[in-house]
Parts: C-alpha cells; sequence; structure tokens
C-alpha cells in the first residue's frame, strides 16, 4: 500500500510542475464559471491536463470545466473532398413519416419521387 501511495504523491508533484508551467502564468486570469478550451499540439495532447495539480493540491478539473479544441488546422488532416458518384457510399439518415405524410420542412429526395411514380 505504501508503494502505491508514493506513485500518486509522485504523480501529484508531476501534475503540480505541469500545472506551473502550464496554467501557472495564465492562472490568475481564470475564472470558474466560464470553460477552460484547450487547443493542444502534437507535443501535449496525450498529457490529462484535467489532472493538473494546482498550488493548493486540487486537480484542474475541479474548478474549470475543460473542452478540448481540435484547432484551426484540424481539417488538414482529414481526408480531401472527391465528391460524389454512383460508386460512392454513404450513409443516409432522414426523418420519419407522421401518418404517412412527409415532413414538409425537408424536400424530397428527388429518386425517391421518381420510385413513388405509379
Amino acid at each position: 500500500m505504501r508503494r502505491s501511495r508514493s506513485n500518486i504523491i509522485s504523480l501529484q508533484k508531476e501534475g503540480n510542475k505541469l500545472y506551473t508551467i502550464l496554467i501557472g502564468g495564465v492562472a490568475s486570469w481564470l475564472t470558474t464559471d466560464r470553460q477552460l478550451v484547450i487547443e493542444a499540439d502534437d507535443d501535449i495532447e496525450g498529457v490529462p491536463l484535467d489532472a493538473l495539480v494546482d498550488q493548493e493540491g486540487e486537480y484542474l478539473a475541479q474548478h474549470y470545466t475543460l473542452v478540448w479544441s481540435p484547432g484551426l488546422y484540424y481539417t488538414d488532416a482529414l481526408r480531401l473532398d472527391g465528391g460524389f458518384s454512383r460508386r460512392s457510399r454513404a450513409l443516409v439518415v432522414g426523418s420519419a413519416t407522421v401518418d404517412g405524410k412527409d415532413d414538409e420542412r425537408f424536400v424530397p429526395c428527388p429518386m425517391r419521387q421518381e420510385r413513388r411514380k405509379p
């Protein structure tokens, strides 16, 4: 039991070091009534920032709502839009009809209209 306790203490010390480096300089500007938006770069994206420990020994997530942002340029990592063709695969989601009537807020799919014609 003593060994696991020392691991927790060691982790809290490391969490405090990271807190001091990453949050300490702006901590006085933060308020608990607002979200803390985190846009981590590649070097720290795997660091559990909500587990950072402040000077009072409390975790960052105890005081702030944390939101992770993928960043401004995250779309650069996505695949390029190649358009659609007859061979494209798609997941199509629609609303159910009530009493057999279409919802007038949505434009029907042209292919669906063609199938309805007798």
